[in-house]
């Protein structure tokens, strides 16, 4: 009997460690840039299981995406691009630009 909760035990421990393993191929992924759809297909895993790895990567790392895209626009804008140009560059449309200026001269009032 004492086998027998060793073995569980052991198992319990290979799944777990199975599992950090995966998680830690989830977080890569995320970091990147790569969607759910893409994760779940490539790591067999649930979308929930993708979603809250990338709850525990935000509390770790932060949530930055406006404030990076933010300092881009206002970088290229230093250098001279139009609100278009930076749009087409960023992927964004031209009024989200002007929204990321808008703010940032906010923020410095």
């Amino acid at each position: 009997m004492a086998n027998r909760r060793k073995r569980g035990a052991a198992v319990t421990l290979v799944e777990r460690l199975r599992r950090i393993a995966e998680d830690a191929q989830i977080q890569t992924a995320l970091k990147d840039g790569k969607t759910i759809a893409q994760i779940v297909a490539e790591c067999g895993v649930t979308v929930a299981r993708v979603q809250k790895q990338r709850v525990v990567l935000r509390a770790i790392l932060g949530d930055n995406r406006r404030n990076s895209t933010r300092e881009t626009v206002l970088e290229l804008t230093e250098r001279g691009l139009t609100a278009v140009e930076i749009a087409e560059r960023l992927m964004i449309s031209a009024s989200a630009v002007r929204s990321h200026r808008r703010n940032a001269n906010n923020l410095r009032k």
